[in-house]
Parts: C-alpha cells; sequence; structure tokens
C-alpha cells in the first residue's frame, strides 16, 4: 500500500471511531442540565500567525563576468556555458568574447576553473590571440557578476596536439584555486576547418 492510500485508510478509522451509529444518535436522549447555562462567550479573533520568512543566503561566490590579462591586453566578457550534445565544452560564437564552463569551480573556490576563447575569428584576431606569450608570474584576473576581483599567477603553459591532451589534466580538479585559459595555435588545417595544436595556461590564487 503506498502512502497515500494507508493516510486514506487512517483517516476513515479516525472519522468511524469518534462518530457513532445513526441509529444510536437518533435514539440517545440529552440529559437535562442542572446547572443554567452562562452566556456563550463571544469568540475572539484568532492572533495572527506572525510570519515567517525564509532567510535569503547570498552566495559566497558569484559566476566570472570578466576576465583581464594585462599583458596581453585582454579585458573580455565572460559568458557561462556547458557542454553540447557530444559532450564537448561549448565555444563562443565570436571572438570578442570568453566562456567559462559553467560546471567547473568558481575562480577562487578551490578547483580548476575553466576558460576558453578563440584565437582569431573572421579573418582578424580574437580574444586570446596572444595567449601563447604568457609566462610564469603574468597576472590573470577574475571579476564576478558581484564585482569581486580575483588574481591569479600564471604557473604553466603547455602546448598539445588535440588527439594527445591530457583531459584529466587539463580539466581535472586541482586542490588549489586555479584558473586553465584554452585557445588554439598551431597551423591552421583549412581542410579540417581546425589549428594543429592547443594551448593551455593555468594560474593560481595569488
Amino acid at each position: 500500500m503506498n502512502r497515500r492510500a494507508v493516510l486514506a485508510a487512517a483517516g476513515a478509522l479516525l472519522l468511524g471511531a469518534c462518530a457513532p451509529a445513526r441509529e444510536e444518535r437518533s435514539a440517545a436522549r440529552e440529559p437535562s442540565p442542572t446547572v443554567t447555562p452562562s452566556a456563550t462567550p463571544t469568540a475572539r479573533p484568532p492572533t495572527p500567525a506572525v510570519a515567517r520568512r525564509t532567510p535569503i543566503v547570498a552566495p559566497l561566490f558569484f559566476p566570472p563576468a570578466r576576465l583581464r590579462i594585462p599583458r596581453i591586453s585582454v579585458d573580455a566578457r565572460v559568458q557561462e556555458v556547458g557542454l553540447d550534445a557530444a559532450g564537448e565544452l561549448v565555444v563562443p560564437t565570436n571572438g570578442d568574447y570568453v566562456v567559462w564552463y559553467g560546471a567547473s569551480a568558481p575562480p577562487g573556490l578551490p578547483g580548476n576553473s575553466i576558460f576558453a576563447g578563440h584565437v582569431d575569428w573572421g579573418g582578424r584576431l580574437a580574444v586570446f590571440a596572444r595567449l601563447k606569450d604568457l609566462v610564469a608570474g603574468d597576472e590573470i584576473e577574475t571579476i564576478a557578476s558581484d564585482g569581486a576581483a580575483r588574481r591569479f599567477a600564471v604557473r604553466q603553459t603547455w602546448t598539445f596536439a588535440p588527439s594527445a591532451a591530457p583531459l584529466e589534466t587539463i580539466y581535472g580538479p586541482t586542490p588549489r584555486p586555479t584558473v586553465t585559459l584554452i585557445t588554439c595555435g598551431g597551423v591552421f588545417d583549412q581542410r579540417a576547418r581546425d589549428y594543429s595544436l592547443r594551448i593551455i595556461v593555468r594560474g593560481e590564487l595569488t
């Protein structure tokens, strides 16, 4: 028996136990009162219940809204994305902004916060055109949607062929607050419409 059926059966049992049979009610005689009943007091209006409000707790970390990299003159809008039908990270639809994988760690929390941007778009250089020029110690700054800024320092730069890229290293979790920036590099293959390499830059919170 499901929970709803159990509750219905319990309710019927309680009603039956509290109400006498119809024949017994019609034959029963009310006793004569020995004390004159006093006037029925006027019922007081019920005390209004105090409204309970569920406290609204603001999140500790908001999603990133902008990404700044002073050394290569990047100051770009960030758009949150997920995975496409093939299970791959959705890429930007133009070269002016950066995407942040929303299932990765928010910048500033322990874990790996993953960003991606194009190296060129529509015949011109795009937001991550100079990502390969970053070196250890260069600053990466994320600005959350609440205005909070968090600064990271470049620790490593890798270059991989797409087929040989260590996905667990790139996308996997990290113990420290980390940002991972991804773009294309190498030679552009006209037939495949893709670059031969992937450039990965990793920074840690300072």
